[in-house]
């Protein structure tokens, strides 16, 4: 069977989605890049919030429309039909079958048995996470993302995460240092850490947090050189994780914390700990302890009650706290949580309009704290080759910056994760450059988030 497989929403889906095609490939299937020659074709869904519903929706109605044309049979699983099961065959019932979460072990199988008709069940909610059998690796080969956990046991009252993937659910500290070690072994450089929330890693399974023990493993691996953490909710930071970031050769000054917003009254009908206060506090310290960290943040406006006082409060927030990189979403109304019941819900033009407003503010705070930077030096990796062809545009922020055909490079700085931060244009010089390397750099262009540099040498 010749399959091509489609990956939407976070990067947790794209890990599934990596150890569905290594399982297919395992059991003699092939992949396939177009559409057109596949036997099948595989949709990891999502169904976070509205937008992702949306697109998932859309995405289905397309292949629905290419199978009259090209003959190939539908899957689709993930959250979207974990989320609604009871429903997804009569609203798609072009579809050939549906998988949900729990059921990427019996998936081949299920696959393989297709034409009689079966299918898995759609509500199951597994207990553990299953054990690393391998990944086909989409990423460029030198980074890669690294699951250590699934489910969510929060009870944010906007989120339904843990409606749809579970309680909590760690992995082994042995199964996920396989897993990086067989990483390393295909070249994988940095791994990104990612869980609904990293600072929650062991709790289930260690009844303490244990994400400190397996950095510690992690650094021993050789061949990993950057280790970047994402998703720690604010109340969740382990508390010996500040001191072991500040002496860690490897695990990058770079944290994402997601504050979701600082007025204290809002944060307590979001049904989520802490206050602005107590986050500058937080900030203030991880500063203290590593003057260099970049931090970053999302928020969420227009949450139900919000009042102009509220939001004001949140900007100031935002002023005060000097954030180096945040995203900003409007609030999504989710059946089945608990926000969803709320009353006094935020017009969408009042949404709109706070939304600009705080992507404006924080643009200028980005802007200032990337202008700083300036004259430094800091290390980067190559993700890869400029291509004027496509990144024009971006190359176009630095129009001071005399660009020629030559050794030119796109990386990422040790502040900057893949897919949601900044990019540097690098100029090489007469260096032997690969995709991968890590080298040193030296600032020399700005703009509000991308920079532009100068190659100094290899680390």
């Amino acid at each position: 069977m010749k399959f091509y497989i489609v990956s939407l929403g976070c990067a947790k889906n794209l890990v599934d989605s990596e150890t569905i095609i290594d399982d297919l490939l395992k059991s003699g299937h092939s992949l396939t890049n177009s559409e057109n020659q596949a036997d099948a074709v595989l949709i990891m869904t999502c169904a976070f919030i509205e937008s992702a519903k949306k697109e998932t929706r859309e995405v289905i109605k397309e292949f629905i429309r290419k199978k009259k044309r090209f003959g190939f049979k539908i899957f689709a699983g993930g959250c979207y039909p974990k989320r609604y099961f009871q429903s997804v065959s009569q609203e798609f019932p072009e579809v050939d079958g549906w998988f949900g979460i729990g059921d990427l072990s019996k998936l081949v199988n299920f696959l393989e048995k297709a034409e009689r008709g079966e299918s898995l069940n759609l509500s199951y909610t597994p207990k553990t996470c299953g054990e690393y059998s391998g990944r086909f690796l989409t990423t460029p080969k030198h980074w890669a993302w690294l699951k250590i956990s699934d489910g969510c046991s929060h009870k944010c009252a906007y989120c339904a995460i843990p409606s749809i993937r579970g309680n909590y659910r760690s992995r082994t500290l042995e199964d996920i240092g396989a897993e990086a070690e067989d990483l390393a072994s295909k070249g994988v450089k940095e791994l990104q850490i990612i869980a609904q929330d990293v600072g929650m890693y062991g709790v289930d399974l260690y009844k303490k947090q244990t994400l400190v023990d397996l950095l510690k493993i992690l650094e021993k691996i050789e061949g990993i050189k950057w280790i970047r953490l994402l998703y720690i909710n604010p109340f969740s930071m382990p508390g010996n994780l500040p001191d072991f970031m500040a002496n860690s050769e490897k695990t990058l000054h770079y944290l994402d914390l997601p504050m979701q917003h600082s007025s204290p009254s809002v944060l307590k009908r979001m049904r989520r700990a802490g206050s602005g206060q107590e986050y500058l506090e937080l900030i203030r310290k991880l500063r203290d302890k590593m003057p260099s960290i970049s931090i970053r943040s999302s928020f969420i406006v227009g949450f139900p009650g919000e009042t102009d006082e509220e939001y004001l409060e949140l900007k100031k927030f935002i002023q005060t706290a000097k954030i180096n990189r945040a995203g900003f979403f409007s609030y999504s109304d989710e059946e089945g949580t608990e926000a969803f019941a709320l009353g006094e819900k935020t017009t969408a033009g009042v949404k709109s309009r706070r939304l600009d407003d705080i992507i404006r503010t924080q643009a200028k705070i980005s802007s200032s704290i990337t202008k700083e930077r300036k004259g430094s030096k800091t290390q980067a990796i190559i993700d890869s080759k400029y291509d004027k062809r496509t990144m024009k545009e971006f190359a176009l922020q630095f129009s001071d910056k005399k660009l020629t055909d030559g050794n030119l490079w796109i990386a990422r700085t040790k502040w900057d994760a893949p897919e949601a931060d900044a990019l540097m244009l690098l100029d090489g010089g007469s260096a032997k450059i690969a995709e991968g390397d890590i080298v040193e750099t030296e600032i020399t262009h700005t703009s509000t988030y991308d920079v532009a540099g100068r190659y100094l040498s290899h680390k």
